[in-house]
């Protein structure tokens, strides 16, 4: 019996909001992603204004535990305590506005009262998803001596996110004799990946899921390989983390999947889907 292969490459947009710049998503939606705690795990100084282009690129080391609260409608800084020193926190007011001839959307800050607001800042909003804001600003330098530009990006995560992009980063096996119905709606199963590929084990069984994790520019990427006796399938989505609830959620254009997740000693990964946010977060992308 022949097998074969077909290659899939998926392309998520669900949560995402640089990379289909041809409209903002859903207000509502991107509104009530926007809103909690995030806190700062990397700012990246890059040459010239795109930052998806082969530019040299700076990451500083100098993170210090930075913490905002987004609201409705402002943005507060929390203080340092790890600082030895005082350092005045400044809250903002801020609006979302579409730039229609960019297609992107923007983040401004402000300060002062209502009927004297003062815009102070203005970030290109990269990414914004259930587990990673990505924020950028433009800076022209322009003295006596000489004159360039850079980009500052800001990544901020929700908490413990940084943690798991780390654990979850690497190759995942699972092999069975049992038929997988993986990535359906209808799967009812339970699958405990290993990182260790067992030859003795898959090579008894007539299905195997490979599951890779990694990070692409500023997404985060899950390749997958799907095999058994007749054929494979190989392709890639995007995925993003609720560390509060132990969700995962594996994210197409087309569908999407939520399964919960168990990390057993940094060795396994057990995944199960949620039935009932699967079809909620299907019925409201089709929408």
């Amino acid at each position: 019996m022949k097998l074969i292969i077909v290659f899939l490459l998926i392309l998520p947009t669900l949560f995402a909001q640089n990379n289909d710049r041809n409209a903002i998503h859903n207000h509502e939606s991107f509104n009530s992603l926007i809103k909690g705690d995030w806190h700062l795990a990397q700012i990246e100084i890059v040459d010239g204004y795109n930052i998806f282009s082969d530019t040299n690129r700076f990451i500083s080391q100098e993170i210090h535990n930075k913490k905002i609260t987004i609201t409705t409608d402002s943005i507060y800084n929390h203080h340092d305590s790890t600082l030895r020193y005082y350092v005045r926190n400044r809250n903002f007011s801020y609006k979302i506005q579409y730039d229609s001839k960019m297609r992107t959307n923007y983040l401004k800050l402000y300060e002062g009262k209502i009927r004297k607001l003062v815009e102070v800042e203005s970030y290109e909003i990269i990414k914004c998803t259930i587990d990673e804001l990505i924020i950028k600003s433009y800076q022209v330098i322009n003295n006596d001596l000489g004159y360039t530009s850079i980009s500052i990006v800001y990544t901020y995560r929700k908490e413990n996110v940084s943690d798991l992009l780390k654990e979850f980063s690497d190759d995942w096996f699972y092999c069975s004799k049992q038929r997988n119905s993986f990535m359906t709606e209808n799967d009812s199963l339970i699958y405990e990946f290993t990182r260790t590929f067992n030859d003795s084990a898959c090579q008894k069984s007539d299905n195997h899921i490979g599951l890779e994790f990694t990070r692409e520019n500023y997404d985060n990427i899950v390749k997958f390989e799907f095999f058994d006796e007749f054929s494979g399938v190989l392709g890639k989505l995007k995925y993003s983390i609720d560390p509060k609830n132990n969700l995962i959620y594996l994210i197409s254009k087309s569908k999407s999947y939520v399964y919960k997740y168990e990390l057993v000693n940094n060795e396994k990964l057990i995944l199960s889907l949620d039935t009932a946010k699967t079809q909620k977060i299907n019925t409201h992308t089709t929408k």
